[in-house]
């Protein structure tokens, strides 16, 4: 009787030990997804989340892109396409653009009024239709990139949040060619749009005014 006594004890002592590592190891693997579900969900959010957030410190992202089209700013453009750097640096002030366009071989000075172009001169400017070369001049337009920008779901596009910046990142199919996108915004402004697009990189950098 003792034996069987004995017998049994030590059988719910193996049992019991068994609930325990099994509880252990349940409660492990919670808190790892826990930690893992958190994790994501700080990193990566969807647009219309970071909308909500925006709406309650101020604009949100979509009214900071347009913003950026109706208000004076600041630029700086990279491009390099085919190992080739263009530099443009200038202002955009009530519908007018000045600038510098620099490469490897000039800097010239030039303005934008409307629909015509100048290269500036010490007596005068002269009309030009060359500042761009065989630059894809679309992506230097605002009106056409954020235009793009709104045509994607928002579920394709992937969110992050760096410090005090939100940073959106696009990928699709343009006249059957990959575009890459990627847009960062502060608490009040657009920083910057980066397009990449086989051999092509343009870092287009805004300060607002």
């Amino acid at each position: 009787m003792k034996n069987k006594d004995n017998k049994r004890l030590q059988a719910l002592k193996v049992l019991g030990i068994w609930i325990i590592v099994l509880a252990f190891l349940m409660g492990a693997a919670y808190v790892l997804n826990s930690n893992k579900k958190e994790e994501n969900e700080t990193i990566i959010n969807s647009v219309d989340e970071i909308e909500k957030n925006d709406k309650q410190d101020g604009l949100s992202y979509y009214e900071k892109l347009d913003k950026l089209i109706t208000n004076n700013y600041d630029f700086v453009y990279l491009i390099n396409k085919n190992g080739e750097k263009v530099k443009f640096e200038g202002t955009k002030e009530d519908l007018i653009v000045t600038g510098y366009k620099q490469t490897e071989d000039e800097i010239i000075k030039y303005k934008i009024i409307g629909q015509k172009t100048y290269q500036v001169g010490i007596d005068k400017d002269k009309e030009i239709t060359n500042l761009y070369d065989d630059i894809d001049a679309s992506l230097l337009e605002l009106n056409y990139v954020i235009g793009i920008l709104r045509q994607i779901a928002e579920k394709d596009v992937i969110v992050t949040e760096e410090e005090n910046k939100t940073i959106y990142d696009y990928n699709l199919n343009q006249d059957e060619e990959e575009l890459e996108i990627t847009v960062k915004e502060n608490e009040e402004s657009i920083e910057s749009i980066s397009i990449r697009r086989r051999n092509e990189a343009y870092e287009l950098l805004y300060k607002e005014k």
